[in-house]
């Protein structure tokens, strides 16, 4: 899901600033298929045309392995958050140079 405001784990950030991808999910036996790589990249470029500055997206503080894979497809490591007793990890991804933070 690609949205333009998130209230919940963005309420700092301005509507329409950034893309926030959420509940990006792959079935097991399409792993490693690129199939992630290019929703992902799909968002990027639907985020851009509607004029973002950034990409952001969260996950489980507790899944470090998909911290790494989103690191990997270029998202800087932003900050983290609890709501609840879900703690997780902020990350973005610039769309156009110079400063940017999704939750501005």
């Amino acid at each position: 899901m690609l949205l333009f405001e998130d209230r919940i784990f963005w309420p700092e950030a301005a509507p329409f600033e950034a893309g926030y991808v959420h509940r990006l999910a792959v079935r097991r036996r399409a792993a490693g298929s690129g199939v992630a790589r290019a929703l992902l990249a799909w968002a990027e470029s639907s985020a851009r045309e509607r004029g973002c500055r950034a990409l952001c997206l969260d996950c489980s503080a507790n899944h470090p392995g998909l911290a790494r894979y989103y690191a990997a497809a270029g998202f800087a490591r932003h900050s983290e958050g609890v709501l609840g007793s879900y703690r997780f990890v902020r990350f973005e991804k610039r769309l156009l140079p110079g400063e940017v933070d999704c939750a501005r």
